[in-house]
């Protein structure tokens, strides 16, 4: 499947930046494709890459732990274009937050803590097949 991890987590340092790191050649490693969306000229090419990143993934990541205003852009728009939202944290934070909590809930997405990069991928992996069975179902 192909992955898309917002939240511009491609183009901007960080603990996110450095998990994505670590969690694509994982991920590849597992048959997936890792999309990349990034670094860009301008702001407007910002806005249109990731939209065409999330428009060409089959699955959608949002790294809660630094949650920025793209992040929260682009999960909206996955919402919006109905692609299976897995919102990941590593669980240091206390709680997530009420939306996300909210939103996981009512089935419109899912979210998971994990332990480390392994675990992480194992549970990405995991929600890519009960993605898939669902897209096939459709």
């Amino acid at each position: 499947m192909k992955i898309y991890f917002g939240g511009g987590v491609g183009h901007r340092p960080g603990p996110v930046a450095k998990l994505l790191e670590a969690l694509a050649p994982v991920l590849q490693g597992r048959g997936h494709t890792v999309l990349k969306c990034g670094p860009t000229p301008t702001e407007s090419a910002l806005y249109d890459a990731n939209l065409a990143c999330i428009t060409a993934s089959d699955l959608f990541i949002a790294p809660v732990d630094a949650p920025t205003m793209e992040l929260g852009a682009d999960l909206q728009e996955a919402i919006r274009v109905e692609k299976p939202v897995l919102c990941i944290t590593d669980g240091r934070n206390p709680i997530a937050s009420a939306y996300l909590i909210g939103a996981d809930a009512e089935g419109v997405l899912d979210l998971t803590a994990f332990r480390d990069v392994d675990d992480a991928a194992e549970k990405i992996c995991a929600f890519a097949v009960i993605a898939q069975a669902q897209r096939a179902a459709a």
